[in-house]
């Protein structure tokens, strides 16, 4: 959602989390089309910058929807991409204590 006056706009986790799983839904109906069929999928933290949210909460939105497509036995490679080195730090030390705690 835009915000009226400036080059920014709001973005909710919700939001967030529906985009992503709407990306790994296309992604599986593409997939086929190819040769070889389509086989990851890239995300970058959405809405962080200028939409609002801060990177640990848009994190959190986006991984939401990766747990839940491999909780259904999706076979995705999932990357991650971050413009920011403190943000690739931050997302690097979630994943590090969530291996930890599986």
């Amino acid at each position: 959602m835009p915000r009226p006056g400036t080059n920014d706009y709001d973005v909710q986790a919700a939001d967030i989390t529906r985009a992503v799983t709407r990306a790994f839904r296309l992604l599986a109906e593409e997939s086929p089309r190819h040769d070889p069929p389509l086989a990851s999928i890239c995300l970058p933290l959405l809405g962080a910058g200028r939409g609002g949210p801060p990177p640990l909460e848009s994190f959190g939105a986006l991984w939401t929807a990766v747990e839940a497509e491999l909780a259904r036995g999706a076979h995705w490679d999932v990357h991650l991409v971050m413009r920011r080195h403190a943000r690739a730090d931050l997302v690097e030390r979630l994943l590090g204590e969530m291996g930890r705690r599986s």
